[in-house]
């Protein structure tokens, strides 16, 4: 699971000789974007369960109560604006709408407060020139939701995805 997206390689749908850098939708700390959305009270439940652990996992970290209660709020708050904008299961079964190869400048152009061209020198693939944005639409809200919200709210949303990440690897009490 990527904190924000996922960014890997597959095959080219439009050439299947070729393989293609690929980003996704991704970010969410529950399995998809229905258990952010859902209506009702057993989704609500489970709503209140999560981030009552994401708290619970900040205050593993240190964090006072009230602090970590508010940065729990902060995650999920993110989380549910991505979910949002993310695709359902079903839409995602269609081939044709995980297909949207463009260049980095135009891929730049579609979510710009995210500097792409860092990011691909950062992960080892600097002269990267196009790829498939797989969700559009996702890009699109991760730079609006990126402009929106603070520093403190990013802190406290990367934080949580690296121990969440890592949880498995710290002590009983965070596994």
């Amino acid at each position: 699971q990527g904190a924000l997206f996922h960014f890997r390689s597959d095959q080219d749908y439009g050439d299947s000789t070729q393989v293609i850098a690929e980003a996704d939708q991704g970010g969410l700390g529950l399995p998809d974007r229905d258990y952010y959305v859902k209506k009702g009270a057993k989704a609500e439940e489970l709503r209140r369960a999560y981030v009552a652990h994401v708290q619970k996992m900040f205050e593993l970290l240190g964090d006072e109560p009230r602090v970590a209660a508010m940065k729990a709020k902060m995650v999920m708050r993110i989380e549910t604006e991505l979910a949002r904008s993310s695709m359902t299961r079903v839409e995602r079964r269609t081939p044709k709408n995980l297909y949207h190869k463009m260049t980095v400048e135009e891929f730049q152009s579609l979510s710009p407060e995210f500097s792409w061209h860092t990011y691909f020198a950062k992960v080892g693939v600097p002269g990267l020139k196009s790829l498939n944005v797989e969700t559009p639409v996702f890009f699109q809200r991760l730079s609006a939701v990126i402009k929106k919200e603070n520093l403190a709210a990013w802190k406290a949303y990367l934080r949580w995805h690296l121990v969440h990440a890592n949880a498995p690897f710290l002590s009983s009490a965070f596994v």
